[in-house]
């Protein structure tokens, strides 16, 4: 009887040990947010280059003009600690308000490079678009778009791929598009270099018709001898019978 009591106290004083332990580890607690309504993107971890800053921006913000969708990056810098790549995307996708209020159809892209086994990635959207956007859409676009990448440790391309396949998907479900400007040739919001070279010459060649209709004709020239076919001649000019060859007209019998 003694020996279990004492089994038992020990265990439960390991217990608490173990939970005082973990409760004073500060490597353990989540990393805090850190966003910027005004820029979608928060690389905290600095693994994206500027250019790829200045896409991801480019591309959030005409969505935001266009359909009021957002697509924001966020990397963080340490690892998660006790919390989960869920639990802390949706801390972050609250704190920065991503998409329109009414819609709410804002588009998150966690990274986490200093995460375990090469670092972990994860998704997250509106409610907005969770009819539109399916779980296994989307990671179907991380499979095909940021893995191959990520798995190189090339995040700008991995991004940069990924970001564009979100904006063509989000384009597809408004029908909207956008400009060539941020390098994306999918979606345009005006006529091409192509469209406007068709549409001006379509009104070259109706005011060269136009033209052709309005001008003067030329008289006809005569018909007479010398302007039929003769030896020599084209037929596929003007000819005609002489007058010498009409016989004139017999006056009308007196009354």
């Amino acid at each position: 009887m003694k020996l279990k009591t004492f089994a038992k106290r020990a265990a439960a004083a390991g217990a608490v040990a173990a939970a005082l332990v973990l409760t004073a580890l500060p490597a353990l607690a989540a990393p805090a947010v850190d966003v910027d309504a005004k820029n979608p993107v928060a690389d905290h971890a600095n693994i994206l280059s500027a250019d790829t800053e200045e896409y991801i921006y480019a591309i959030s913000s005409q969505l935001s003009d266009a359909c009021g969708a957002q697509i924001g990056v966020y990397t963080v810098e340490e690892a998660l600690g006790n919390t989960t790549m869920e639990g802390f995307a949706y801390n972050v996708f609250t704190a920065w308000e991503l998409g329109s209020a009414d819609q709410d159809n804002g588009v998150l892209l966690l990274l986490a490079p200093y995460e375990a086994d090469g670092g972990d990635y994860y998704i997250m959207r509106g409610t907005g678009l969770e009819s539109r956007l399916s779980v296994s859409t989307l990671g179907s676009l991380l499979d095909e778009y940021l893995e191959p990448y990520w798995a190189k440790g090339d995040y700008d391309t991995g991004t940069q791929k990924t970001v564009r396949a979100l904006a063509d998907r989000l384009c597809s479900i408004y029908g909207v598009t956008l400009s060539s400007d941020t390098g994306s040739t999918t979606y345009r919001t005006g006529p091409n270099i192509m469209s406007m070279i068709l549409v001006i010459f379509a009104v070259i060649l109706i005011l060269w018709i136009v033209s052709v209709l309005l001008r003067p004709r030329r008289p006809r020239p005569p018909r007479g001898p010398g302007y039929g076919p003769g030896p020599g001649g084209n037929a596929a000019f003007w000819y005609g019978v002489g007058r010498a060859s009409r016989r004139p007209r017999r006056p009308p019998p007196p009354p």
